[in-house]
C-alpha cells in the first residue's frame, strides 16, 4: 500500500502545447527528471519530434504568461509547457529556402519552375533531404494518453473474447491526426500500397481496430476520407510555422537582392516593416509574395479569391 502510494506520488503530468492547433499530455511515471535538457528528451519521445526546440512553462505569477523553462523546479504537476521551434544562427541560405518552400501548396510548383529558379541559391543539388526514407516495416507511434488507455483496454478485451472497439470521434481523430504525423516524416503524398501498409500496421498493433466488415480487416482505415482533411490542415499549420520561424531571414535575404528585382522587393519590405507590429496574416501575405518576387515568380498566381458559383436564371 505505501509502495503504491509512493508511486503515486511520483508520477507527474503535463500539458504540452505543439502549435496553434495541436497539444497533448506528457506523462513522467518517476516524476520530472533532472535536468530541462531530459525534459526535452522525453518530449521528443513522447510526442515524436524530430526537430530542435526550447520550451516555455506557464507562469502563474504573471497572468498565466509563458515564460522561457531554465529550471526544473519551474514545472507543476499538471502544469502546460509549449513547445518552441529554434532555427540554427548558422543556417545557411539554401537550407532556409528549402524549409520554407518544401511543403507544397496547391499547385505543388507554386514556388518552383524549370525557368525561373535563382539557381544560386536553390540550386537542386544544394538542397538537403529532410525526409527518411520510407520505412520497410511503419512505425505506429504512441497516441494520447487517453487514446493510449482506451486501445489498452480494448486490446485486451479483443484477445480475450474477441471484441472490437467501438470508436468514440475523439479517439478516431487522436488516431488519424497522430498517424498523419507520422506519415509526413516520410512523405506527404502517398500511394494506395503505402497507405496498405500504414492500416496494416495500426491493425497489427491493435487488434482491437480489426474492422469485421472488411475484407482485410484495416481497409476503412486505408481510404477514410478524413486523411485528406487532416493532411491538408498539418501541412497548412507546419507551413506557416515554419514561414514565421524564417520570416527575419527571408527579410535579410530580401534586401541584399539587387537589379531590377531588388527595386520591386524595396515595396515589399516598405510594407513588410508597417506589419510586422499589427497583423501577421498581412506580414506572412507579404513574405509570400516577396518570396516570390525573389525567384522571378508573378505573385498575383498565388493568391486567389475562391469564388461560390452563382447559378443566374
Amino acid at each position: 500500500m505505501l509502495i503504491k502510494r509512493s508511486l503515486m506520488s511520483a508520477f507527474k503530468v503535463l500539458r504540452v502545447i505543439l502549435d496553434a492547433e495541436n497539444s497533448q499530455r506528457l506523462l513522467f511515471e518517476d516524476g520530472f527528471p533532472g535536468s530541462v535538457d531530459e525534459v526535452i528528451q522525453e518530449v521528443k519521445r513522447q510526442c515524436n519530434l524530430n526537430y530542435t526546440f526550447r520550451l516555455q512553462f506557464m507562469d502563474e505569477h504573471f497572468d498565466n504568461a509563458f515564460i522561457n523553462l531554465t529550471r526544473v523546479e519551474e514545472l507543476s504537476d499538471k502544469g502546460t509547457i509549449k513547445v518552441i521551434p529554434t532555427v540554427n544562427a548558422q543556417c545557411d541560405v539554401p537550407s532556409l529556402c528549402h524549409s520554407v518552400v518544401q511543403l507544397p501548396l496547391s499547385p505543388p510548383s507554386l514556388f518552383v519552375s524549370s525557368g525561373s529558379i535563382d539557381t544560386d541559391i536553390l540550386s537542386s543539388s544544394n538542397l538537403p533531404s529532410s525526409r527518411a526514407r520510407w520505412p520497410v516495416n511503419f512505425p505506429v507511434p504512441q497516441f494520447s494518453y487517453d487514446s493510449e488507455l482506451k486501445l489498452q483496454n480494448g486490446n485486451a478485451a479483443y484477445k480475450e473474447d474477441g471484441t472490437t472497439l467501438i470508436l468514440d470521434l475523439k479517439l478516431k481523430s487522436n488516431i488519424l491526426e497522430t498517424l498523419v504525423q507520422e506519415i509526413i516524416k516520410y512523405k506527404l503524398y502517398c500511394s494506395g500500397k503505402e497507405l496498405n501498409a500504414v492500416a496494416k500496421a495500426l491493425v497489427s498493433k491493435h487488434p482491437c481496430l480489426y474492422e469485421k466488415g472488411s475484407f482485410t480487416g484495416y481497409g476503412g482505415w486505408k481510404i477514410n476520407a478524413e486523411f485528406k482533411r487532416i493532411t491538408t490542415m498539418l501541412l497548412q499549420s507546419r507551413f506557416l510555422s515554419q514561414l514565421d520561424i524564417h520570416t527575419d531571414k527571408m527579410i535579410k535575404l530580401f534586401k541584399k537582392r539587387g537589379g531590377v528585382i531588388g527595386t520591386k522587393l524595396k515595396h515589399i519590405l516598405e510594407n513588410i516593416e508597417k506589419a510586422r507590429t499589427e497583423n501577421t496574416e498581412v506580414l506572412r501575405k507579404l513574405i509570400l509574395e516577396g518570396l516570390c518576387i525573389y525567384l522571378q515568380e508573378d505573385p498575383a498566381h498565388l493568391f486567389r479569391e475562391y469564388e461560390d458559383p452563382v447559378c443566374v436564371h
